[in-house]
């Protein structure tokens, strides 16, 4: 018997090769399992964990915006008082920040001090644009089609009663991407809403989908994460409030960051080939050297 080429035809050959085929795979494959779980998952917990930690950033950086946009109207009403506004609103550059200035006095006239876009202000949204605080009120009203602007209004004050109050309407895209570059991690879409789920701003063209999926209590949620769907792709979103009252007449802003979900698992993925590349090749190797030792074993005991 030629044992080099039949050793497996032997009934103690076999016994040999399934014992160290054994012996060497079950450790193998549990270890690979338990790696292959727990790798998984903490891939999975560190992408989340980093969209939140981006969500969080992105917070404060639209907040520190809106104050700088607080400092912007502070001194335009401060220039108010004396007369020197006009020529200040043409050497600043203020056309990214604001939309529109408008500066309503006493008697209820308007003064359309600067505009990029033609507005359009009736009686109603000029009540709903009067402060009723010292701070700097922040107010999102709704247009067509669902669309908000976003008006910042502020007291001026003289001699200790109310000259009238000046207001801003403030380009968004100046909250969320500056005057250059996005400050959104790549592949993510914001989107703001208040704590009664009404949309302030949105990077994605259909929100609805979003707000029905989003949790109905954003205070009772820990985790400060969700997922949700738009019938075509699934979105991992984490959320992030701005508490606005120690500023700000306003209610609070929750920032919402979603990604696809595809995105989230790519790091996974890779992982995950390259994971069962490596298991693969480990079972090609023990299944050889298993087989060159039991040759070695075998051939001394045949002769």
């Amino acid at each position: 018997m030629n044992i080099r080429e039949t050793f497996l035809t032997s009934k103690l050959g076999r016994r040999f090769f399934f014992l160290f085929v054994s012996c060497a795979l079950i450790p193998i494959v549990l270890l690979a399992l338990v790696t292959f779980v727990q790798v998984k998952e903490q891939i999975n917990k560190q992408s989340e964990r980093k969209l939140q930690e981006s969500t969080k950033s992105t917070g404060l950086l639209i907040y520190e915006r809106l104050t700088l946009l607080d400092n912007e109207l502070k001194n335009l009403c401060y220039l108010l008082k004396n007369n020197k506004i006009q020529k200040d609103i043409n050497s600043k550059n203020i056309f990214f920040k604001f939309n529109s200035l408008i500066y309503f006095d006493l008697d209820d006239t308007k003064k359309l001090l600067y505009t990029s876009k033609q507005i359009s202000l009736d009686k109603i949204e000029r009540q709903s644009l009067l402060p009723e605080s010292l701070k700097t009120q922040i107010h999102p009203l709704v247009y067509k089609n669902k669309n908000y602007k976003i008006f910042m209004s502020r007291y001026i004050r003289e001699n200790n009663s109310n000259k009238g109050f000046l207001t801003g309407s403030i380009n968004t895209e100046y909250l969320w991407k500056g005057d250059s570059s996005d400050i959104l991690p790549p592949e993510t879409e914001i989107s703001v809403v208040n704590p009664d789920k009404k949309l302030i701003i949105s990077s994605i063209q259909d929100s609805d989908k979003l707000l029905k999926q989003a949790p109905h209590n954003f205070q009772n949620d820990k985790e400060r994460s969700f997922q949700w769907s738009d019938g075509g792709e699934e979105y991992i979103a984490t959320y992030w409030p701005i508490f606005m009252e120690s500023r700000f007449t306003s209610q609070p802003w929750i920032v919402i960051l979603s990604k696809p979900q595809s995105k989230m698992i790519s790091p996974i993925l890779g992982f995950q080939n390259n994971f069962i590349l490596v298991f693969l090749l480990s079972i090609l190797s023990v299944t050889l050297l298993s087989m060159f030792n039991i040759r070695r074993i075998l051939i001394p005991l045949e002769k």
